[in-house]
C-alpha cells in the first residue's frame, strides 16, 4: 500500500466508515433509504441545489421487505 496518502483521502475513509456503521444492521433497502435521506438533509442544510428534482421523489418509492 502507499505510504504517502494524504489526508483528504483519510478522511474520507473515516467518513466511509462511520456511514457504513449508521446502517450496518439495517437490512439493504432501509440502509440505501437512511443513505439517502442524510444526504438530500444534508444538501438542504447546506443551502445547495440539486440539480435532479426526482431525488427527493425517489426516497419515499424505497420501502423495506418488512414494511
Amino acid at each position: 500500500m502507499k505510504k504517502n496518502i494524504s489526508k483528504s483521502l483519510k478522511e474520507v475513509w473515516e467518513w466511509k466508515e462511520l456511514a457504513y456503521e449508521e446502517v450496518k444492521h439495517l437490512p439493504r433497502e432501509q440502509a440505501i433509504r437512511k443513505r439517502l435521506e442524510s444526504s438530500l438533509d444534508k444538501v438542504l442544510k447546506l443551502g445547495l441545489n440539486t440539480t435532479d428534482k426526482s431525488v427527493e421523489s425517489d426516497i419515499p418509492r424505497i420501502k423495506s421487505k418488512s414494511g
